[in-house]
C-alpha cells in the first residue's frame, strides 16, 4: 500500500514547483523562476520515484489546462512550446536527485566526524548541480528546436546555471535537511 504521507508529500511538492514557477524574472528569451529549487527539494525529500511522481503530478495539471507553468500559463501547448523542454525534464532531475541523495547518505553514514556536516553539505549540492543536467540539456535542446540561435541560447543557459547552482540548489540543500529534521522530529521517516 502506499503510504499516505508520501502522496502528501508528493501533492506539497507539486504544489511548491508550481509556486517556484511564479518568482520569474525574464532574461533574455527564457523566463528564469525559481523551479530548480522545488525539483531538486522533492527528489531530496521524496526519494526517486516518489520526487519523480511528484513532478509528473505537476506537468499533468498543466496538460489539464491549469495555470502552474511560468507566467500563469497552463495547457499542453505550454510544455509542446519553446521552454517545454525544461518542464518535460523535471521528472528526470527530481528523480536523479533522489537517486543520488540516497548515494551521498549512504557515504556520509559511513564515517561520522565533525567534518561530516560539511561534507555531506557538499556533495548534497554537488549532487543538485548534477541532477539539473537533464533540465539544461532537455530544455536547451527544445529551444534549438524552435530555432534559437547556439551563441543566445549559450549565453541563456550560462547566465542561469550560477543563480541555479548558488541559489536554488543551495536553498534545496538546506531546505532538505531542515524539513527532514522536522519530519522525522514528528516521527515521519525520510528514506
Amino acid at each position: 500500500m502506499v503510504n499516505i504521507i508520501k502522496i502528501t508529500l508528493c501533492s506539497a511538492c507539486a504544489a511548491l514547483t508550481a509556486v517556484s514557477a511564479q518568482i520569474r524574472i525574464k532574461v533574455a528569451i527564457i523566463p528564469y523562476t525559481m523551479q530548480n529549487f522545488a525539483v531538486i527539494l522533492s527528489g531530496f525529500l521524496l526519494g526517486s520515484k516518489f520526487g519523480c511522481i511528484s513532478q509528473i503530478l505537476y506537468l499533468t495539471l498543466i496538460t489539464f489546462g491549469l495555470p502552474f507553468a511560468s507566467g500563469l500559463k497552463g495547457g499542453v501547448g505550454v510544455l509542446l512550446g519553446p521552454t517545454g523542454g525544461y518542464l518535460i525534464s523535471f521528472p528526470i532531475a527530481a528523480a536523479l536527485a533522489g537517486y543520488l541523495r540516497k548515494i551521498v547518505e549512504n557515504i556520509t553514514n559511513l564515517t561520522k566526524t565533525k567534518k561530516n556536516g560539511l561534507k555531506k553539505f557538499v556533495l548534497m549540492w554537488m549532487s543538485a548541480n548534477l541532477s539539473a543536467i537533464p533540465i539544461y540539456v532537455l530544455g536547451s535542446a527544445y529551444l534549438l528546436l524552435y530555432g534559437a540561435k547556439f551563441d543566445l541560447l549559450l549565453f541563456a543557459v550560462l547566465l542561469f546555471v550560477p543563480q541555479d547552482f548558488f541559489m536554488d540548489h543551495v536553498l534545496a540543500v538546506l531546505s532538505y535537511e531542515y524539513i527532514k529534521d522536522f519530519l522525522n522530529k514528528k516521527g515521519i521517516i525520510i528514506d
